[in-house]
């Protein structure tokens, strides 16, 4: 099994663990967590900034002519839940690597170690939808990858690593991007 398909296993794992239930209910209490989130959350605001091409998967030419600062940003909805779990919607629009237009619809879960009132780290999973031009030409794929974060006050930088998927989703990047409350 390739390291992208022991990544989504693993997230499948964490989003629907086998002791919550049929995959009917937990389903159906994401949607809802999901609906509660977007209903009851606070507003955030997202900028995107960094893409790290790893350097094992692309060569020092490749590198110098793809895009590392791929700027854009995006709204969304956030709230913790009763178990400090943090729910969140959101849409965001960068410059992927080529310098085309990028889309992604998200939806994210994220856990928390709190050092003290200002700063904690977070480690979840984001699925999402993305479009970009040189896959599928702007069709939506579904994804979902593992993410961590570091937060300060109301300041949260996340990273997320994309594995390699396919010829048309090379991967091999470690994807940050920033969040703040409204």
């Amino acid at each position: 099994m390739r390291l992208g398909g022991l990544i989504l296993a693993g997230i499948f794992g964490v989003v629907f663990p086998a002791s919550a239930g049929s995959i009917d209910q937990r389903f159906s209490r994401k949607l809802g967590q999901i609906q509660e989130t977007l209903r009851a959350g606070e507003w955030e605001a997202y900028a995107t900034g960094y893409v790290w091409h790893l350097p094992y998967a692309y060569d020092q030419v490749t590198r110098g002519r793809l895009n590392a600062k791929i700027w854009g940003g995006g709204l969304g909805r956030a709230m913790t839940d009763g178990d400090g779990d943090r729910h969140s919607v959101y849409l965001l629009g960068f410059s992927d690597s080529h310098e085309k237009a990028q889309f992604v619809a998200s939806y994210g879960w994220q856990r928390y170690l709190r050092f003290d009132q200002k700063l904690s780290l977070g480690w979840g999973y984001m699925a999402f939808l993305f479009c970009r031009e040189d896959v599928n030409h702007y069709l939506p794929i579904p994804a979902a990858l593992p993410c961590a974060s570091i937060r300060f006050r109301q300041w949260e930088a996340v990273g997320l690593f994309v594995p390699h998927v396919s010829k048309d989703i090379k991967g091999d990047v470690f994807f940050v991007f920033l969040r703040t409350t409204l």
